[in-house]
This record gives structure tokens, sequence and C-alpha cells, in this order.
């Protein structure tokens, strides 16, 4: 919610962000006041040199006409918390540090079209940087790695734990999806108004499908041959057919008002395809309904009302019956699907903050993810009836839930006092290195891939051994400690790290009082990406210490880490 307000050249008018994604226009003289819609809840406001009009943003840019007492002019898809208006000329500047490492320049000279100029990145030179989204193929074998400020897509190993290659997008990449026989990426490119296909064999984007303007969501039907893409802007659904290099567009649907909320690092609204393919639902999150599209005539055939803004959408097993959530009210919707004669069963409240949901197929239950609140509620996918509820309020917001082949929970909590953030799979709890914002799982190899914005980052944790084992993979050339595995450890411990051009390198162990056990920086390799050195319990000479907790430091001239090692003798 903005603080700013903005004052005509008078001061008989004022602009001010109100609750409701409204603004409204205050007139002193009458004291009363004018609701404008279009701006959603502004987040930052300021006022053009000669205060003839307010400048307002949030997701819309918008330009505020104080003697029209209208918004005659915006532009849509720059995330923006804070910004500012430039006292000579018609230039303003906005930025969302929390999403995109770069400032967004604007001119309104024509107030009526202002006109977007483009974004400064700060810091270095991108590589993978600020991961979004991860998908991961179905046969377990990669992890596709969408990175928002570099503009491209990492394709990411996930046996030998390395980057394949990092493709160019060429704009602010968005969602990703991956076809059931895993040969398929389809990658949504916000700014070039495209669907990117990657060819996971060669690596490669092998197509280009333009859509509608501010590609941002992705789903694929159940049978491979069609994508189905939610465009932010003209706020349509784009029909892509999917036949690899000759993919291209066959309808582009309207679909009423969608956007996103900007919890979890951001959460658009859902397009989702049922499991029979006869049917997509479309969040219309600025409309309070679902829409439900046929996919066979490409049009909405029904349109359900329900709660303050819909965000999630999730199917049950047959199809016949989707959950919503309804963040800012606070419910759950439970719909009927039947083309036409779709239906409304209900809505339900459990709690605060209703946000991302997932089917759980092994119980025939949908778990709905509070994000205040929380938990996890469990509930009948047909009837809404409350089932269960997982607590998790020891951590930090709970921020995506899915489920594995045994039906248990996977969650992602958010950072909590001193920890970034937790994976949870049922009863165990893993701390996590950085602060996450998503994470995909992999039931064909039990493998998890959470993605940390932050430090530019992606942690896999695989349990297909029956041990976990956490591996975290730079997106970017850097110096760090990669992982410790096995931990704990009874005979050796491989300590996996990378090294960026620096020559001075130590790697200590130490013990809980501080003293140095031994010293392995003379059998560190050479720079490289899958560096490691084995630690086998022994001290400097050569004799096995005592169980016991011990700690890993690895130290250059610019960069040191401590990790915890857990020796079990």
């Amino acid at each position: 919610m903005a603080y700013d307000v903005s004052v005509n050249y008078d001061g008989s008018k004022a602009f001010v962000a109100i609750g409701g994604n409204q603004s409204a226009l205050i007139r002193f003289a009458t004291s009363d006041f004018v609701v404008i819609p279009q701006t959603y809840t502004p987040f930052w406001i300021g006022t053009s040199p000669d205060h003839s009009y307010a400048i307002s943003g949030q997701y819309r840019f918008s330009i505020i006409d104080f003697a029209a007492e209208t918004v005659i002019g915006q532009y849509i898809g720059n995330s923006q918390y804070r910004g500012a208006v430039s006292p000579v000329d018609a230039r303003a500047v906005g930025f969302d540090f929390g999403r995109h490492e770069g400032i967004y320049f604007y001119d309104y000279a024509t107030p009526t079209a202002p006109d977007y100029r483009g974004t400064t990145v700060a810091g270095l030179e991108p590589e993978g940087d600020a991961p979004r989204r991860v998908a991961i193929t179905p046969d377990g074998s990669k992890a596709v790695v969408t990175n928002v400020l570099s503009g491209n897509a990492a394709i990411v190993d996930l046996s030998t734990f390395t980057v394949d290659t990092l493709i160019p997008i060429g704009d602010r990449v968005q969602n990703v999806a991956i076809t059931s026989d895993s040969r398929w990426a389809v990658v949504c490119g916000f700014e070039s108004n495209s669907l990117k296909i990657i060819d996971l064999n060669s690596n490669e984007v092998v197509a280009d499908v333009l859509t509608g303007s501010r590609v941002g969501v992705i789903s694929i039907s159940p049978d491979d041959h069609y994508a189905y893409a939610g465009n932010i802007v003209p706020n349509t659904v784009s029909v892509v057919e999917l036949a690899g290099a000759a993919s291209t567009e066959i309808a582009e649907i309207p679909c009423g008002v969608i956007g996103v909320v900007w919890a979890a690092y951001g959460v658009s609204s859902d397009v989702e395809a049922s499991p029979t393919g006869e049917y997509v639902l479309v969040a219309a999150s600025f409309d309070d309904q679902v829409k439900v599209i046929d996919t066979v005539s490409h049009t909405v055939v029904a349109s359900l009302p329900v709660g303050d803004f819909p965000i999630q959408i999730a199917f049950n097993d047959s199809g016949d019956y989707a959950t919503v959530t309804n963040c800012f009210d606070d419910t759950y919707t439970i719909l009927h699907i039947d083309g036409a004669a779709s239906s409304v069963v209900g809505s339900f409240s459990q709690g605060d903050y209703p946000l991302r949901l997932a089917y759980n197929p092994v119980l025939d239950e949908m778990g709905i993810g509070y994000y205040i609140d929380k938990k996890v509620v469990n509930i009948n996918p047909e009837t809404g009836a409350h089932m269960t509820t997982s607590d998790y309020s020891a951590y930090g917001y709970l921020m995506q839930v899915l489920f594995d082949e045994n039906g248990d929970p996977l969650v992602l909590t958010s950072a909590v006092n001193s920890i970034p953030g937790h994976i949870h799979r049922g009863a165990e709890v893993i701390e996590l290195p950085a602060v996450p914002s998503y994470f995909d799982y992999c039931p064909a190899v039990q493998k998890a891939v959470v993605v940390m914005p932050g430090p530019d980052w992606i942690s896999v944790i695989e349990w297909d051994t029956g041990v976990k084992e956490m591996t975290t993979i730079p997106l970017s050339d850097k110096t760090m400690l990669r992982s410790i595995t096995p931990n704990p450890f009874k005979k050796t411990t491989d300590i996996r790290y990378q090294i960026a051009d620096i020559s001075n390198v130590e790697m200590k162990i130490y013990d809980i009082t501080g003293r140095l056990v031994k010293d392995l920086s003379e059998q560190l390799s050479a720079i490289g990406y899958q560096s490691s050195v084995k630690w086998d319990g022994t001290d400097a000479e050569g004799i096995h210490v005592g169980a016991g907790i011990y700690f890993v430091e690895m130290r250059t001239d610019s960069y040191c880490t401590t990790e915890k090692i857990l020796y079990l003798k």
C-alpha cells in the first residue's frame, strides 16, 4: 500500500491509494471523491513537475489527469514496489527489489501513451540470474530453470548436478512446462510476447511462437498436443499446437481480467488444462470469476462466480471437479466442471490467505496451502468438506504445496529467524541455504529442485537412495562450497566446491572447540565446476577422530563459509 500522495497545482485535489485494487481522487471543495479502479492499488505515487498529472506505479504505470479526473494513459507489465518522478521533463522510474535487480525507465511526454524505455540492470553482468521457476522432466533426467533477470533458461543435468547450458531467451522469462515424454520444454517469453519451444535432446530453442502480449503462465494438455498460455496485457489465452519446430498459435481467446499477487515472489492468475483435455480453466482474478474454455470450439462456455481474487486452480483426477483459491477473501471454491453446464458447488473458509494448492491422488484429497496461516488444509475435492490440517506455524510463510508418490505433503516455507527457508517432506524438515521462491518434485527419481533468486542457486534434494542428500548448484561462475554428501557419514564424505578464477583457497576441518583437525587445502584440484575433496574422518596424523560434530571451512581472499558435518564413525 502506498503512503505517497499527489496534489494538483492549486491544492484543490489529491490522488491517493485505497484498498480493493483501487485508487481515489479527492475533491476538497466538495468533500467527496472519485474511485479509480484502473490503477489497481498503487504501490507508489508521484506528481508531474507542473502538477497536472498524478503518476502511479504497481503492475500498471498510470498517468492520472487531475482536470479530467481519470486515467488517461498506462503501461502494463512491470512490477513496481517503489518509484520516483523526475522534477524536470516527463520522466519516471520504478523498481521492485524483491523481483527484479534493475530500474524501469518511463517517458510520459505523451501522457495518453506513456513509453517504457527499458531497464538498466544493477550489479555484475548476469549469468543465470534471479531464477523464478523450475520444472523437472517426468523422467527425472533434467531440470529447466527460468532466470528472470538474465533472460535465459538453465538446463540442469540432475545426474551430474551440472548446468548443461544457459539458453538465451532474450527477455524477462517467466513460467515453464515440460511435455510428459520429457522431450520438449515450453517457456514463457514475457517481453518477446512468445512461447519458446526447447528441444531437450539438443538443448536448443527450435521454435519461437508469437502469442498475446506479456505471456506469463503455461499449461500443457495431457496428450502433449497443445499449450495454453495466459497473456496478461490483452487478458487472453493463447492456444499453441505443439509440434516441435513447427509449433504454431491456432487461437487466442479473451478470458477476463487476469493478474498477479505479490505473495511468494509473485503468483499469477492460473491457466489449467483438465486431466481429460476437454476444458481449460482460467482464474479471471479481477472479475472474481473462473472461465471455462472448451478446447474444441476454443470459446468460453461458462463464467463461474467465485470469491475475491481467484488465483490458483487444481483439478481432481477425473477432471469433473476443480478447486480455486480466492486469496483476498480467504475462501476456496469448489467447481463442478461440465462445459456450459458447469456450476459452483460452494465456497468455504478455513484460514488466512489461501494461495497455492495441489491434488493428492493417493488420498483423493485437495491440499490448500495458507500463506499467512502457515498450514495445509486437506479437503474433499467434490464437496469442499474439511478433512485434516497440517500445521507449519513454526516456520516462515507457506509458499507452495505438492504431494509425493506416497501421498505425503511436500511444502516450501520461507525464512524464519536466521534460517532462510525450509522444504518439508512428510515429517522431515530440511534447511535450505538461501531464501527460496519455488520448487518442483519428480516422483520417478524422488528428487526436488528448489530455486533461490538471491544468490542465483538451485538446491537438488534427493531421496532415491533412501538417504536424503542435498546438492546446491550455482547458476553462475561463483566460488562456493556446493555440498557435503553424505552428511552424516561413517566412512568418507565428499565435499564438493567450485572455484571461479581464484588461486588462494583453503579447506579445513575444525572440531566444536575451534581446534584445527585437518587441512585439506593441498588436496584441492584446479579451478573447475565439479571439483571435490574427500574427508575420511581422520586428523593430520591419519588417526580417526571421535564421532561428533565437525565444521568444514572454505576460505578464499573474498569468500568464506562454514558448514557442519556429523561424523558417526
